[in-house]
């Protein structure tokens, strides 16, 4: 079911990132049902940083991503403090993994094509 444009919401045309480690389960899922569908898949490599994390969803024109508060409030700050933008990026999911509170920050700051899927 997780190959197909409606559950993804990926397709052909797009580009994710998922910035979710590769032990977790919504990782997996996108690393195999993303290519299957033709999405370019770009894999974040060591670097979680918001600099790092901006320099890729920018530079390969992320369309989609999946990653933690704690990696987007990062991003999020990287952003503020060189007033930069993301044109490209269309959903971002904050991914709640544990404890890991959900920051209202975060919500606001990425809007409404931010959501929010339970943790493991």
């Amino acid at each position: 079911m997780a190959n197909n444009v409606d559950a993804l919401g990926t397709s052909a045309a797009e580009t994710m990132l998922p910035v979710v480690p590769l032990f977790h389960a919504n990782s997996w899922g996108i690393a195999f049902s993303a290519p299957s569908m033709g999405t370019k898949l770009v894999m974040p490599g060591a670097k979680l940083d918001g600099a790092s994390v901006y320099e890729l969803l920018d530079t390969e024109k992320v369309t989609h991503t999946a990653g933690v508060p704690t990696v987007w409030l990062m991003l999020l700050n990287h952003m503020a403090a060189g007033n930069l933008k993301l044109p490209h990026l269309k959903m971002r999911g904050v991914r709640r993994l544990g404890d890991a509170a959900l920051d209202d920050q975060v919500v606001r700051r990425h809007g409404r094509s931010a959501c929010a899927t339970p943790g493991a």
